[in-house]
């Protein structure tokens, strides 16, 4: 039997150390003061969450979710005692920034391979990514096409509409950090602790077992244009593209022009290196789900006048073994 596909989804967001300032009602006696008092300092220190997703629920704990916090947040001690207290898939990673990079870009696409890969026998990842600049480089590209992990390129400016994370995963995701954070402020309050980075992490992690770990994205991945032909295209999607009906679209594969519209202008695009995996596919693999390329990106290209194009395995790599 062939395998299956795994539609996976990556993104960085950024999670504020102060989680104040939120809309709701405050109940206080007319003698106290309704200021929260928060240092610059802490208003303006973030910690970045490199997110995943997939579209199979019994696999999405298996995910990899990394943390990365600034040497100035989080303190030796506390970054031993926070990944002591995390979940398993949880990594954390303290340096200089808490931004991601295009070097711990690659470790991370390394360590999806090696949690996925128990079960590689029967699925076949692929990994869709925007078009932030760490994400599209050579290395990258380079050690998903070594790993064998199909890559999918969200345009750029097109997130909003057609990045599952984007679209339906950051804000309930952070409005549960932000739930979770406020209950430990009223404990702390209670017990004399200290709210910091290490607290906001385990924030961080309950809002990880809450709202990613539960939720069915694979509707999400279908709805934004990522499976099922489009027939389940979603309607604001199909609003904002001016789209009566679903379209119809074959599965081939783009040329070097069509690829190219995927990408930032300017940006080399190594087309070889996307190709590569799967023309080096050791197993054939049944599709689960067609994955064309963005319904936006296709009527761009329309208007072009070039052809649409579809990002998909090619129909030696799509059938099933007997």
């Amino acid at each position: 039997m062939g395998r299956r596909l795994l539609r996976i989804n990556v993104d960085e967001t950024a999670i504020c150390l102060f989680q104040g300032g939120a809309r709701g009602n405050v109940f206080l006696k007319k003698s106290e003061c309704c200021t929260q008092h928060a240092p610059l300092a802490q208003r303006r220190t973030y910690l970045t969450h490199v997110a995943f997703i997939c579209d199979d629920v019994g696999m999405q704990p298996h995910l990899p979710q990394y943390i990365i916090a600034g040497t100035r947040a989080l303190s030796v001690v506390d970054l031993a005692a926070a990944q002591a207290a995390v979940p398993s898939n949880v990594v954390i990673v303290r340096q200089a920034r808490a931004w991601n990079t295009g070097a711990l870009m690659v470790r991370i696409v390394r360590d999806l391979r090696r949690r996925l890969a128990d079960h590689l026998h029967a699925l076949q990842p692929i990994l869709l990514m925007d078009t932030a600049k760490i994400h599209l480089t050579k290395a990258v590209f380079a050690e998903c096409s070594a790993l064998g992990i199909y890559v999918v390129i969200v345009p750029p400016k097109l997130t909003w509409l057609l990045q599952p994370l984007d679209t339906d995963g950051f804000a309930q995701f952070k409005a549960a950090v932000r739930a979770a954070h406020q209950d430990a402020r009223i404990r702390a309050a209670a017990t004399g602790e200290v709210v910091g980075a290490r607290c906001l992490i385990m924030c961080v992690c309950a809002a990880i077992r809450d709202v990613l770990n539960r939720r069915q994205w694979a509707v999400v991945f279908d709805r934004d244009g990522y499976g099922a032909s489009q027939s389940r295209l979603g309607r604001r999607v199909r609003m904002q593209l001016e789209l009566p009906v679903a379209p119809v679209l074959g599965a081939t594969r783009p040329g070097n022009a069509g690829l190219q519209q995927c990408f930032p202008a300017r940006t080399t695009v190594h087309s070889a290196l996307i190709w590569r995996a799967l023309d080096a596919a050791a197993l054939p693999v049944m599709p689960a789900h067609v994955l064309p390329a963005p319904p936006a990106l296709r009527r761009s290209l329309r208007l072009r006048g070039l052809a649409p194009p579809a990002l998909i395995p090619p129909s030696g790599a799509a059938a099933s073994s007997a």
